[in-house]
């Protein structure tokens, strides 16, 4: 199965602490009830605007990608956009801008039911754009321009969303100026 989530589809919710709201662009099981509920993971995208701090996920394992901007100061450190940062949802995370705000893209994850793997593909005009997606799900993040997919044009913000069951799977992309694209995929641990 392939098709597009546009960003006016994501659920908008506000933080498990209060202090700012996410897009929620998934979640699994999709009936879990977000963020009192139990769930195996939860894709989503937010715009730090300001000095915050992160909500707290005890069990759960997060990453998080500034997709833009000049990035941000995680805990006082500086973290460039398109550097996956790894973290634990037990951690103390105060977070500052270090220029203008930035959009995030995020998984929160159970690491006993759902293992995942990130990874950033630039993608050029006039160059053939090739992804490879192993058996699972995949998110495919676009923070801005415009890609050519097999399920239509994927705008900025939008995600298209692969669930291959049985073989890998070859997936064909094109643009008409250079871009980045974030692929976030997730294999079940449950077999």
């Amino acid at each position: 199965m392939i098709r597009i989530l546009k960003e006016k589809e994501y659920i908008s919710q506000a933080w498990k602490n209060g202090q700012g709201s996410t897009s929620q662009i998934a979640i699994h099981p999709k009936s879990a009830a977000f963020p009192e509920g139990s769930f195996a993971w939860r894709v989503s995208t937010a715009a730090i605007t300001g000095k915050s701090s992160f909500s707290k996920f005890p069990g759960y394992q997060r990453i998080l990608l500034v997709c833009g901007g000049h990035g941000i100061l995680f805990n006082g450190k500086k973290q460039f956009p398109f550097i996956p940062i790894l973290f634990s949802g037990d951690e103390d995370v105060d977070c500052s801008l270090v220029k203008d705000p930035v959009q995030d893209l995020g998984i929160i994850y159970d690491p006993k039911k759902v293992a995942v793997e990130v990874e950033i593909h630039t993608l050029k005009p006039k160059e053939r754009a090739q992804i490879l997606l192993e058996e699972g799900t995949h998110f495919l993040f676009n923070p801005v321009g415009s890609i050519q997919t097999p399920a239509g044009q994927l705008g900025p913000k939008d995600t298209l969303y692969v669930v291959d069951e049985e073989d890998d799977f070859e997936l064909d992309l094109s643009v008409t100026e250079i871009t980045k694209l974030v692929r976030l995929s997730l294999f079940d641990l449950s077999f």
